[in-house]
Parts: C-alpha cells; structure tokens; sequence
C-alpha cells in the first residue's frame, strides 16, 4: 500500500507499522525539501521539519556570518578605536594608549586558555560565557570610567578576546562538512570585518560611557545568535554535515 506524502511518519498501532519503524527512512516517502527528523537534528539551528539539510547549512553560514559582524565591531572597537575615545573623553593620549597596552596583555593569557580548554569543553557553551564576561567586563568600564578601571576590566576584555577568536574560528568550521569549511570560514570572517570597519565609524566621537556600552552590546548580540546554534563536542564529521 502506498503512505501519505508527509514529512512528519504517521503514527499507526498496526503490527506492520511497528515492523516498519526501524526503516522509515527507506520505506515512507516525504515531499522534496524534507527532511528526516534525527538525532542531528535536535540542536540545529532550524527544525528539520521545516528546513531540508542544505538550506539549514546555507542559512546557519548566514546566521555565523551576522554573528561575526557584530563580535568584530565590538573587537576592533576595543582593539583599535579605544585609545581614542578615551583621548577625546579627557584621558592623555600616553596614558591611554598605556591603559590599553597593559590591559592586552590578557590577549595572551586568553589564548592559552584557549589552547587548554577549547577541546575539553563544549565550544558553545566556553563562547556564550566568554561573551557575556566580554559583555560586562566593558559595560563597568563605561561606567565606571577610571584609569583603574580600564586597566583592570580592560584585560578581562582582552583576555576574552583570545579565549574567542580561536575557538570561535574552530567553532564555525566544524558546524559543516569538509567540502564547506573552506567557503564558511571565508565567508563568515570576511563578511564579519564589515563590523570591524564599522566599529571606528560609529564609536570615535561618541561618549565613553555609550561607546563601551556599544562594544558590550554587540557581544550580547554575539551571543544571542550563537544561542540557537548547534554543540559540536563529542560529535562526528558526519553528524554535523
């Protein structure tokens, strides 16, 4: 007998329904477009009922995309528009850029984190954390806007941002096969520095205060969109394609 064009199996008590359940994905026919309901399925980004495994590929680059725009506008505006804004915010321009230089050395300390946990850890889960740590970490910076502060808070930031940018990078690759990580990693990095060159644009002339609240604000966009997204660790090449 011939099955309902469906995507979702209709449920039938009969014996041969439950002989048949094993194989469903050879024996029950679904529209084009459809996709099994799986395992993989659960922590994607989409439902697998509504979007067929290419399109959900395609719009989760997409999704990785926006996500890298807003982190670099928040990263490029610590890392290169910072020592300007506090010039123009009444800080010398000497002890600002000192402020910042002494605070980057968490870059350092962030990437051996990095190197540590990144593989011991779920990947989402260090990201998600390390953006809103990222997120306050500027927000007390901009309102409490002492040199100590900058110091202080300003390497929390920077240790972040060595804890991200390698996991993050490994994170969006490893959502796709290997046929798509060349084209997702460029893809998602170049489209992200449209943030990164937005970052000067829009931050220089605004005041400390609404400037740092900006850069945390972007982090906690980040982490939104990475909310929906797939956990990667303990997973094969293949559930992840």
């Amino acid at each position: 007998f011939s099955r309902a064009v469906t995507c979702r199996p209709r449920h039938d008590s009969s014996p041969i329904w439950a002989r048949s359940r094993s194989s469903q994905h050879s024996s029950i026919r679904r529209r084009p477009g459809c996709a099994p309901r799986s395992e993989n399925c659960r922590h994607s980004l989409f439902r697998c009922r509504s979007i067929d495994p290419t399109r959900r590929r395609w719009a989760l680059l997409a999704v990785l995309a926006i996500a890298w725009i807003f982190y670099y506008f928040g990263n490029y505006g610590w890392l290169v528009a910072a020592p300007t804004i506090l010039t123009q915010n009444g800080f010398g321009l000497a002890s600002s850029l000192a402020f910042i230089a002494i605070a980057n050395l968490g870059l350092i300390v962030g990437a051996v984190a990095s190197y540590v946990i990144s593989d011991r850890f779920e990947r989402k889960r260090i990201l998600l954390l390390a953006l809103v740590v990222w997120a306050l970490s500027l927000s007390a910076i901009g309102i409490i806007g002492t040199q100590a502060s900058i110091a202080v808070f300003g390497f929390v930031a920077a240790f972040t941002i060595g804890l991200v940018v390698p996991t993050f990078y490994t994170y969006t690759a490893e959502n796709f096969s290997n046929r798509m990580r060349p084209v997702s990693m460029a893809f998602t990095d170049g489209i992200g520095h449209l943030g990164a060159a937005a970052a000067p644009i829009i931050l220089i002339g605004m005041t400390l205060q609404n400037a740092f609240l900006a850069m945390a604000g972007s982090g906690l966009v980040t982490a939104a969109l990475l909310l929906r997204s797939r956990r990667t660790k303990g997973r094969t090449r293949e559930e992840l394609a």
